[in-house]
């Protein structure tokens, strides 16, 4: 039943692609952006360097090195995406120990925050069990964890960039059953933002190539539409799904589900 949620899903992506026209357009402007940062700033280094403080020339190499690093997630997405597609894209899979995964991309996610924001987005990590009690470690899952890694990193990349005035990013993980008997157990991680939410019409369409949720914050900040898409396909690797829904208190929740390692075993 998960397979055929996810082919079908697969069927649909197609007729929600955007045009052409519009493609382009996105990553015309995701790919010149980046590129005119570091061509201004370096200009400027090479022919000004004399004239700056040493303070200047930091700022200065700390922006060429944000706009490099926006460069090539950018491009690595549309490569992995490209690989994704033409089935070309194996997985290392073996246990891995989410709580541990999702405290090293929350690490990384916290030098993500605007400057502008820094203490006013805080990140809260609840591992709980059946009974949504607090606990300390949660059941393996059998993945890639690099992949995986990938993918809660372009989650909590997008919860801190639609959270333009700050706030809670909280991530619950617990492991649940589904109804059907002969299905496996999954961990879920949970990853829930309190910024602008997801119109109704738009939770399945984001997760589609190029996609792009249509507000005046979307137009304004960065983002090519593929971190999204890559999420999806690469948790569809794993026999695992992913939802996201809008949240009563504001903001939006993505649903994570991946098959517990000795679920995995057992059905192998």
């Amino acid at each position: 039943m998960l397979q055929m949620e996810n082919d079908n899903s697969s069927l649909r992506t197609a007729d929600a692609m955007p045009d052409l026209t519009e493609i382009v357009g996105t990553l015309s402007h995701e790919l010149r952006t980046p590129l005119a940062t570091i061509k201004g700033y370096t200009a400027t280094l090479l022919r000004s360097a004399q004239r700056l403080s040493l303070e200047e020339q930091q700022e200065f190499l700390q922006t060429i090195a944000q706009a490099t690093e926006r460069l090539e997630i950018v491009t690595t997405r549309m490569i992995d995406l490209a690989r994704l597609e033409a089935g070309n894209f194996p997985l290392e899979m073996r246990a891995v120990d989410m709580i541990a995964l999702l405290q090293e991309a929350i690490a990384t996610a916290r030098q993500w925050i605007p400057e502008a924001l820094q203490g006013q987005i805080t990140f809260h990590l609840y591992p709980k069990d059946r009974q949504g009690q607090l606990i300390q470690t949660a059941p393996l899952i059998r993945g890639d964890a690099s992949r995986l890694r990938e993918v809660l990193l372009a989650l909590l990349e997008n919860a801190i960039r639609f959270s333009p005035h700050g706030g809670k990013i909280e991530v619950v993980v617990r492991p649940v059953q589904t109804l059907e008997e002969t299905a496996p157990s999954f961990l879920e991680i949970c990853l829930c933002d309190y910024g602008v939410g997801i119109p109704p019409e738009q939770l399945e369409p984001i997760f589609h190539p190029y996609h792009r949720v249509d507000t005046r914050l979307t137009r304004e900040v960065n983002g090519v539409g593929l971190g999204l898409a890559l999420c999806s396909r690469l948790i569809a690797l794993h026999g695992g799904r992913i939802w996201a829904e809008s949240c009563s208190a504001g903001g939006s929740a993505f649903h994570l589900w991946l098959p517990l390692a000795e679920s995995a075993e057992a059905g192998s």
